[in-house]
C-alpha cells in the first residue's frame, strides 16, 4: 500500500521539480502541482519541455523588434509596438532603462 514514507518521498520529489520549474514560465507552484498530481517523473518532463522565463522574454523582445508585425505601415502599428513594450515592462521582462531604449528605437523606426 501507500505508506507515509512513500508520500513524504513523493512530496520531496515534487518540491524538487517545483524548484527546477522556478525559472520556467509555469513557476514553482505549476511544477510542484503537476508533479504532485501526476508523478514527479511526468512533472519533470513537463517542466523541462516548458519555456523558460528568459526564452519567453526573448520571444517577446523579438516580436517587438520585428519589422513586419503583419500590419500595414501606419499609425496603428506604432501603437501596437508601444503596447508590446509597455506590456513587457509591466510584466518585469524589461527594466525601465530597457523600456526607454525600446521606445526610442520604435520612435526612430517610425520617423524614417
Amino acid at each position: 500500500m501507500f505508506s507515509l514514507q512513500h508520500f513524504i518521498f513523493l512530496l520531496i520529489l515534487s518540491i524538487l521539480v517545483g524548484v527546477v520549474a522556478t525559472n520556467k514560465v509555469m513557476g514553482f507552484w505549476g511544477g510542484f502541482l503537476w508533479s504532485l498530481f501526476l508523478s514527479p517523473f511526468i512533472g519533470i518532463v513537463i517542466v523541462l519541455a516548458s519555456k523558460s522565463k528568459k526564452q519567453k522574454q526573448l520571444e517577446q523582445i523579438a516580436l517587438l523588434n520585428t519589422e513586419n508585425l503583419g500590419l500595414s505601415n501606419n499609425h496603428p502599428s506604432l501603437i501596437k509596438e508601444l503596447e508590446v513594450a509597455q506590456n513587457l515592462k509591466e510584466k518585469n521582462f524589461l527594466t525601465e532603462e530597457e523600456y526607454q531604449e525600446a521606445r526610442q528605437k520604435i520612435f526612430e523606426k517610425w520617423k524614417e
